[in-house]
């Protein structure tokens, strides 16, 4: 056997070696880049999701503001009721509902702005008066309903 031949095939077999070695890095390197843009694209997908929710919900809180305007005006005027109607309705397309749980104070729901004395009628820790309507949105608090709570004195 030639001298040179066999160089050429040790040399051969070094360089598919390195080659080797040179694409399995490579192709480790491709997986981490791959792994990081894929935590890098759900993680902006989240903060997109998060930006438009808070969009949303601030809409929302200014409709309810226009729904108290229309609740708390001193004539009964039943366009501006049947505005407010429309209004709620498509809140409740978009899963906001008035919270309904109006018996019992809840701190999780209610936030109490006044207190009456308790009486046999309206015992201690039930709500006497709601003065400001609360909403829900997926089981989210988007405003607290402020109410009057019966007291024990």
């Amino acid at each position: 056997m030639n001298t040179s031949s066999v160089h050429s095939i040790d040399e051969v077999f070094t360089e598919v070696s390195l080659l080797r070695d040179l694409f399995a890095r490579r192709l480790m390197d491709d997986k981490i880049k791959n792994a990081a843009i894929e935590k890098l694209s759900e993680s902006n997908t989240a903060l997109i999701k998060a930006a438009e929710e808070k969009q949303v919900i601030d809409f929302v809180k200014e409709l309810i503001l226009i729904c108290d305007r229309i609740a708390n005006q001193p004539t009964n005027d039943a366009f501006s009721y049947s505005i407010m109607e429309e209004i709620l309705e498509v809140m409740a397309r978009r899963g906001v509902e008035p919270i309904q749980q109006l018996d019992t104070f809840d701190p999780r729901i209610h936030n109490s702005v006044s207190v009456v004395e308790a009486t046999e009628e309206l015992p201690a820790n039930s709500i006497a008066t709601v003065v400001r309507h609360g909403y829900i949105r997926d089981g989210k608090v988007i405003r607290a309903a402020d109410v009057v709570v019966a007291v024990e004195k």
